[in-house]
């Protein structure tokens, strides 16, 4: 459904921050820069349409949800415009480099340690007591953006739940 609320906007791109940067943990990456998208619904011709993007560079490339949230939030700060229903956003990481070979910063403090191991800890959590069991107020509670899929085609090759079990 069309988004209209700057807060609504918000926990979307917040929520995709955070997943994006469970991933960037994952393969032992951080990102140097946000880009954050948003759009209305373009096959709507009635409608007003309006399209806009932003990239955010980091000061220090980070894996940190807290850091590219903040940075993911105020992207969308300055290309939101409220009177229109949007029908898209997203956000992009850039500029990834590995944790390991890292550029560091000549003037800023560039030690991820205890970054990496609130994240960690967050990480161990939700692995163990399911997904999004510990994440940001940024992201909200309830998402009433997300997408829909009571349409969905059955998985049955890439979730166990869905296999077709024949009666006995």
């Amino acid at each position: 459904r069309p988004v209209t609320c700057r807060t609504e906007l918000g926990h979307a791109v917040a929520s995709f921050a955070a997943r994006a940067c469970r991933k960037l943990r994952t393969q032992g990456s951080r990102a140097g820069a946000v880009h954050v998208f948003l759009t209305t619904n373009r096959f709507r011709a009635e409608e007003p349409q309006y399209a806009n993007a932003l990239t955010v560079g980091l000061d220090v490339p980070s894996s940190d949800t807290r850091h590219i949230t903040a940075a993911a939030s105020a992207a969308l700060t300055r290309i939101y415009k409220p009177a229109f229903r949007y029908h898209k956003a997203g956000i992009m990481l850039l500029d990834i480099v590995a944790a390991k070979s890292e550029q560091r910063h000549l003037f800023l403090p560039t030690d991820h340690t205890l970054s990496d191991r609130l994240m960690a800890t967050v990480d161990r959590l939700n692995a163990r007591m399911g997904a999004d069991t510990v994440f940001l107020a940024a992201a909200g509670v309830a998402n009433g953006w997300s997408m829909r899929a009571e349409h969905r085609s059955p998985r049955y090759t890439t979730q166990w739940s869905e296999l077709v079990r024949a009666a006995a």
